[in-house]
């Protein structure tokens, strides 16, 4: 068992942790932090240093407010989307999460204020038929690399980039797929990190298999 991280005195949030409380349940710490809202509460040590609670509740309390009197959109889809951007990016618990924040893939300081994002869309073509959509699939949302783009746009946007038979890779994901189908058969399936390594197998599985493809197109479909 590892020895306990002092937190005393720290912030995290809008909470400042004040001393040790009692545990609860095995090795499970706890502490009492003083909000600058002036409530005093007790969290979990785990949650202070993963960021998963930042105030004693007040801080989610006055963004549902502000949420419902500053635009009162909080029903409406446009709203939906960008909490949905911001918590792929950020919420290690959304199951997106991986694909987006895992991956280092952020949203641009702007964007916090759904004011200014709405503002954005409403600028750029947004209507309840698009989805939002990076341009560059390998960077974070801010303007200049967002569009709205339909689902079928999408869907085009996220299938084979690499201009090589049986090598693909999509928008959620920094692997490339290696794949070869002969007579009904998969006789390669892998993933590699780099495209070239994808290729290389991909060559070496149409050798194995006495297979002579052009560049153009194949003679099995995949």
């Amino acid at each position: 068992m590892g020895s306990l991280i002092d937190l005393t005195g720290q912030r995290f949030g809008r909470l400042v942790v004040a001393e040790r409380a009692a545990n609860r349940g095995k090795n499970i710490s706890y502490w009492w932090c003083i909000c600058d809202c002036g409530t005093e509460k007790e969290i979990r040590g785990s949650n202070l240093r993963h960021g998963a609670t930042r105030s004693c509740g007040c801080l989610l309390s006055e963004r549902a407010r502000e949420t419902h009197i500053i635009h009162g959109k909080c029903h409406e889809r446009i709203y939906n989307i960008w909490l949905g951007m911001r918590q792929r990016c950020s919420n290690k618990q959304n199951p997106a999460y991986y694909r987006y924040g895992g991956r280092g893939i952020t949203v641009c300081n702007e964007w916090n204020d759904f004011q200014a994002f709405y503002q954005w869309a409403m600028a750029n073509g947004y209507s309840d038929d698009l989805t939002i959509d990076r341009i560059d699939n390998m960077k974070n949302y801010y303007p200049q690399n967002c569009r709205w783009t339909t689902w079928g746009q999408q869907g085009i946007n996220r299938r084979n980039n690499t201009k090589f038979p049986g090598v693909h890779s999509n928008k959620h994901s920094t692997y490339f797929r290696a794949h070869l189908q002969t007579n009904g058969k998969i006789v390669l399936h892998r993933y590699f990190k780099t495209q070239l390594e994808a290729i290389a197998a991909r060559l070496q599985a149409e050798q194995d298999c006495g297979i002579t493809l052009t560049r153009k197109g194949e003679n099995n479909r995949e």
